[in-house]
């Protein structure tokens, strides 16, 4: 006897919401790892990250600065840089924090300081609290890429990020 009303599909064909949030987290981890192999392989990265890591550093202690009314410093060597601090009550600076190690090598050119070297000398880069610092250049390189950064004293950090 045929009534013409058709079966229903079993409650179960299909893909549960909970299946499909899976299937799409595990294919979004998937990709973000492979992207970040593909960009931390890549030698002309280094160069640049280092670039992106000393513009920021660079910035915030202008700022810093600035707005503390207090000079702040960066001591810069072919290993890495590291942040200094001006004590204005012992005239001393003080380097704080550890230092920020470069992915590939350095070569760091003064071009003007801030104000003269005192007697107890100054970080490699000092900034002023009416924002003047010392112009410089920078190379940071890593195997044949390299990307250079230069700051003439008031303008900030520019950096070749080619």
């Amino acid at each position: 006897m045929d009534t013409g009303i058709t079966p229903r599909p079993a409650p179960d064909a299909g893909f549960t919401l909970i299946e499909l949030v899976i299937v799409v987290t595990v294919l979004s981890i998937l990709t973000v790892s492979v992207g970040l192999s593909m960009s931390f392989g890549r030698p002309e990265r280094r160069a640049s990250d280092d670039a992106h890591r000393l513009q920021d550093s660079f910035t915030r202690l202008q700022q810093g600065a600035i707005y503390s009314r207090v000079r702040r410093g960066l001591t810069i060597s072919n290993r890495g840089w590291q942040v200094a601090q001006f004590d204005p009550a012992t005239g001393i600076w003080n380097t704080q924090g550890y230092v920020q190690r470069w992915r590939g090598g350095a070569s760091f050119r003064v071009l003007e300081r801030a104000f003269p070297l005192g007697p107890g000398g100054a970080p490699d880069v000092v900034f002023l609290p009416d924002g003047h610092s010392t112009a410089f250049e920078i190379t940071l390189s890593y195997g044949e890429s390299f990307t250079l950064c230069q700051n003439d004293g008031w303008t900030g950090l520019i950096c070749d990020l080619s």
